[in-house]
């Protein structure tokens, strides 16, 4: 990746860690203890839910490409492209989850530069994915899931990413 892409991905990271630690944690597979060695995980099955509540599958990105984007951020090929027991075991940590959102952002965005890359992940992290995040986490918490998330959409608004 380039320096500005990578600028980007690091100015973001961590209200980025929060929302995977959302997903993994609070909602997905992992809050049942499945984790590799040496932190949380998502399992592919928590990706895909995370991405069609957040409405993000579309023409450009779906579950074929999302599963394909996933597959190469973690080096696993064979996943089915929809929730399935089998996909339960392939997991990825936070840096793959990085990395999985850039391979996403690029097929949103229908983007063929790499001169560009840095600027449509920069947009879809700031002007959708956080943003849509913030309001999940907000509505998650009305529900009396937990405080945890309301602090987590805190922080990640005083850091001023949303």
């Amino acid at each position: 990746l380039k320096p500005e892409t990578l600028a980007v991905i690091k100015q973001y990271q961590a209200p980025l860690l929060k929302c995977f630690w959302f997903w993994a944690i609070e909602r997905g597979a992992s809050a049942m203890g499945l984790h590799r060695a040496g932190g949380v995980t998502m399992t592919y099955n928590d990706f895909l839910s995370m991405m069609t509540e957040m409405d993000f599958l579309n023409a450009n990105l779906d579950p074929k490409r999302l599963t394909k984007c996933f597959g190469h951020s973690v080096g696993h090929s064979e996943l089915l492209s929809q929730i399935h027991p089998n996909n339960q075991e392939c997991e990825m940590m936070f840096d793959e989850f990085l990395e999985c959102l850039t391979r996403c952002a690029v097929c949103l965005a229908g983007a063929t530069d790499a001169r560009a890359l840095h600027v449509e992940l920069e947009n879809f992290i700031a002007n959708e994915y956080l943003m849509k995040m913030a309001k999940k986490m907000v509505c998650v918490s009305q529900f009396g899931i937990g405080i945890v998330i309301a602090r987590v959409f805190l922080t990640i608004y005083r850091i001023g990413c949303v």
